[in-house]
């Protein structure tokens, strides 16, 4: 991910950009696939050089590239970032790094 809330899936072999995603406002901090690669989660958070945020982790259906849903990481704080968000290995939860705690959120189809 970069600063302006863009992905890009890029071709291993050759290097070159495939596809790319605008997914967030903010910067993109943080990117997950579960592990069958069929899903993704992506974090965002504040960026002091751009003073911008966006403060949300995301759930994306790779194939397509749309959103299946967003949890604003706001926690009662300014400028909260998810640092880190993952798919635990059976894929029915998400952990994420938040600012200021760490959380576990069940994911479901």
């Amino acid at each position: 991910g970069d600063d302006e809330g863009n992905i890009y899936y890029i071709d291993a072999v050759t290097k070159k950009i495939v596809k790319q995603f605008k997914v967030h406002k903010g910067v993109v901090m943080t990117i997950d696939f579960n592990s069958d690669g069929t899903k993704m989660v992506t974090g965002s958070g504040y960026s002091r050089e751009k003073k911008t945020t966006d403060d949300r982790v995301k759930v994306w259906n790779v194939p397509d590239g749309k959103e299946l849903f967003e949890m604003k990481m706001d926690m009662n704080k300014e400028n909260e970032s998810a640092y880190g968000a993952a798919f635990t290995p059976d894929g029915k939860y998400i952990v994420t790094y938040p600012t200021y705690c760490k959380t576990i959120y069940e994911f479901g189809d």
